[in-house]
Formats: structure tokens, sequence, C-alpha cells
């Protein structure tokens, strides 16, 4: 071989050992696994509701609904919402014995309201008062109706106001002892974190028959129901604790 034929078999021997690792890169390239694409964000679910509001005057009634409220409308909707996909998926299924009791929770607090309310009224008329209390921090408290019956949760802690501000004029006039006056109102709210707590009790109760029936209809629900129940029965909870602490230090 000449000398130049040698120097040209040894140029191309170069480049070759240069372009092979570069083929073997592209072929690594080719054969490396594509990332995996991102799930899907969750498809949120566009729920009517209603905007509201309600005054409140009294101390009690206020915090009554920081402490029940949200929970109550929250366990109100998950019911209605579990109670139609189980009656969807089972023919059998008796919507109404579910609706029936929770009807009853709200009709039965809603009737002993009204009855206390008028004997404090009778109490009033009959001593001749017509003056009613002021009070120095009032609140517009708003709130989303998701619900027909969670309308009518607020509206039973409006007529809750109302009868505590009764009890304030009757005390403030002489006519109740400040003991008994304590006692009503604890009594009062006791009445509706139970009810609210018996509601929440409905709602889990109709998520585990849900979660029974198959992963299908599970899943549907959850989508419509959006946050987890979970949350909400923790400010339930807070919220009892924090009752029963307040009652242990006003007997000591």
């Amino acid at each position: 071989m000449s000398a130049v034929a040698e120097q040209v078999a040894n140029q191309v021997s170069a480049i070759t050992e240069v372009t092979q690792p570069s083929n073997a890169s592209e072929g690594q390239k080719k054969n490396a696994p594509q990332p995996k694409r991102k799930p899907e964000p969750k498809r949120k679910i566009s729920t009517p509701t209603i905007s509201s509001s309600v005054s409140l005057h009294t101390d009690v009634a206020q915090r009554v609904f920081r402490d029940t409220f949200q929970v109550a409308s929250r366990s109100l909707f998950t019911i209605d919402v579990v109670t139609r996909a189980l009656a969807k998926k089972n023919t059998a299924f008796d919507y109404s014995e579910v609706l029936n009791a929770v009807m009853k929770i709200i009709d039965d607090i809603q009737a002993k309201l009204s009855k206390d309310t008028a004997q404090i009224e009778l109490v009033l008329a009959s001593e001749k008062v017509i003056s009613k209390t002021r009070y120095d921090h009032s609140v517009e408290q708003g709130y989303s109706i998701s619900t027909p019956h969670a309308n009518r949760f607020a509206v039973i802690i409006s007529d809750l106001d109302n009868y505590l501000v009764l009890i304030d004029t009757a005390w403030l006039s002489g006519l109740i002892p400040s003991n008994a006056v304590a006692d009503l109102k604890y009594g009062w709210r006791r009445s509706v974190l139970r009810a609210t707590r018996q509601l929440t009790h409905i709602a889990r109760d109709s998520m585990k028959k849900v979660n029974r029936s198959g992963d299908e209809l599970a899943a549907e629900v959850r989508e419509e129901l959006g946050d987890d129940v979970e949350a909400d029965q923790a400010i339930l909870t807070d919220a009892l604790a924090n009752e029963d602490d307040q009652q242990s230090a006003e007997v000591a």
C-alpha cells in the first residue's frame, strides 16, 4: 500500500471510531422511555347555589352559625347527592326514608323553637314589655344555599337568634333570673349542635353505602361532592369539644 493510501485508510478508520459512539447515542435517544403524561385534573362539577344572608344579633346565635352551618349544609348536600345516586342505581333503595329522617331532625328542632318562642312572648306580653334588647355587635352573616334544606337550617338559626333576643329582653326586664338565662342559651346551643351531628351521621352512613356499591358509583359521587367530608366532621368535633370545655368551666 502506498503511503498516500495508508494515510487515507487511517483517516477513514479514525472517522469511523468517532462517529460510532454518536450513532449509539442516537439509538439510545430513540429507545429512551417517553416521560409519562400528567393525569388530567379532575373535572369540577358546576354546582348551582344561591347567595343569601341573615342578620344575627346575639353572640350565641353567631357562634352557633359559625360552628354548625358549614357542617350541616355540607352534610345535607352530601345526603342529597348520595341518595339520588343510590336511588338511580338501585330502584329498591328508599329515597323517601332518608329524606324523612332528615326532615324529622329539622322539623323537631323548629317545632320546639316555635313553642319556646311563643311561651316567652306570652310572658313579655303579660308584663306589657314591648321594647326589645339592642346589641353592640350584630352581624350580617352571608351563606350559600346548595340544597333547600340548608336554607331551612339557616332560618332555624335566625329564629333562634330572635328567641334569644326575647330571652335577653325578659332578663333585662327582671322576669328571668341570670342562671336560667345561661341554662336556656347553653341548652339551645347544644340542641343545634346535636341536630348537626345527627345530619353528619346520616351523611356518613350514606357514603358508606355508596362505597359498598362499587368503584364506579363511588367515583361519580365523590366527583360531584368535591371536598372531603371528613374535614367538615372535624369542624363539628372541635365545636362539641369547645362546648364541653365551656360547660365544665361554668360548673366549676
